[in-house]
Order: C-alpha cells, then structure tokens, then sequence
C-alpha cells in the first residue's frame, strides 16, 4: 500500500514538474524575442498539460498568454480572470497594474481608478503598490469627477415607443465579433457571481454578453452599477424581446 501511495505521488510530481519545464520554454523563448514560437509552445502546454498543472502553473500559464497576446483585449480578459480567479496570487498584482493603465488609456477613469484602488487595499506588500498610489493621487480630481458623472441618473426618455414598453432591460457587458471573446467575458463575469448569456440582436453581427432582464430600469441600473464597481465595462440594453440566444 504504502509502495502504491509513493508511486502515485511520484507520478504526480513527474507530471508537475513536465508542465513546470513547458511554462520555462514558454518563458525563455519570449525573453530571446521568440514570441511567434513561444506562442505555439504555450498552446500546446494548454491543450496537454493545463489539465493536470497545479494552480501557481495555470496562473502562470494566464500570466504568459496575456503577455503574448497580440489582441489587447483578449489580453485584458486574462489579466481580469487572474485577479478574480486567483486574488493574491503572485500575478495578480501585476494584472491589477497593467488593467489599470489600459484602462486609462481607454480613457475610463473609474475603471482605472478602481483597479488601482483594489491593489492598494489587497496587496500591502506588493511593488506595484507605490505606483498605483502614485497614480490615484495625480488624478484624484479628475477620477471624482468621473465618478459624480455616473452617479448623475439619466433623464428619462422623451417619448416612448411600442416595442420599448415591451422591452425588458438587460445590463450588457460587451460585444465581441469572436463567440471565444464573448465566451472568456462570461466565464469571467459568471466567477464573479453573476449569471449571464450570448445572444445576438437584430441589425448587429456581434456576440452581446449580457446578464438581468427586467421590466423595470432602475433595477438594471442598480445592477448595472454593481457590476461597474468590480470594473466592467457596463451598460443598459433594451431590446432583450430582440434577442437570439447564441449556440
């Protein structure tokens, strides 16, 4: 019995330490600016040996292919499911960093601001730290002004319509031309504890990941605003009677 439990154990070591020396050739062929070949080792990795790796191997592995992505936002998707899949892990902070300063390339501060915040609040020990400090203080005003603009609530509209008294609201976090995007989003969203789906809408190619459908606007706006405090991209959408459920 004990020969047994030994063999097993040595077996899954053998099989930690494969998926550790796939991830160091991943490693080593960026470092020589290999990128297109680092590329192809790290998706075969995942296709083998992500199933039996440990967790610090698949945060690496999701640390790795955003790094080498050429897709910015498919990038930003792995950094997200880092910090909500693996909150403390060793890169995560380095997530936090990097969402922050997309983020504000896109030029949402709030979004930023509340990565940033988030790294300052759950990584004490972090070097990222002093930086993301660095960078709430120097847009302090303009990241309060950005944020009493979303709490301003939208005039109602003017004139209603036929089919939107008959719409039921949906908060909609993003539209994708690629189903596998749309698919990461609502992976991600769906580990934060929210519900969601794929649909298609008329007169639009794109996969919508959306999540709620109420007949009332304010309730869709109150989860809409809890959705953006763990900062997505959120918005309303009222045309859920137009949906197409995707697949």
């Amino acid at each position: 019995m004990i020969a047994l439990v030994l063999l097993l154990a040595t077996a899954g070591l053998g099989v930690q330490l494969q998926a550790q020396e796939g991830l160091e050739a991943v490693d080593a062929l960026a470092s020589a600016g290999r990128t297109e070949e680092a590329r192809a080792t790290l998706e075969s990795w995942w296709e083998d040996d992500r199933p039996t790796a440990g967790r610090r191997d698949r945060q690496r592995a999701l640390w790795l292919r955003a790094v080498l992505t050429v897709d910015p936002s498919m990038a930003g998707l792995d950094y997200q499911r880092l910090v909500l899949g693996y909150p403390g892990g060793p890169y995560s902070d380095d997530a936090l960093t990097r969402l922050g300063f997309i983020s504000a390339a896109d030029g949402n501060l709030v979004k930023a601001a509340n990565f940033f915040r988030t790294l300052v609040r759950d990584y004490p020990r972090s070097p990222e730290r002093r930086g993301a400090r660095a960078w709430l203080s120097e847009n302090e005003a303009a990241v309060e002004e950005a944020e009493e603009a979303l709490r301003t609530p939208a005039p109602p509209p003017v004139e209603t319509t036929l089919s939107e008294a008959l719409a039921r609201y949906a908060v909609q976090l993003g539209a994708f031309l690629s189903e596998e995007l749309a698919e990461r989003l609502m992976v991600l969203v769906e580990d934060a504890g929210f519900t969601t789906r794929l649909v298609r809408v008329r007169e639009s190619a794109l996969i919508h990941v959306r999540t709620g459908s109420y007949a009332d606007r304010a309730a869709a706006v109150e989860l809409m605003r809890r959705i953006r405090e763990l900062g997505y991209d959120a918005t309303i959408a009222a045309d859920v009677a137009l949906e197409a459920p995707v697949g």
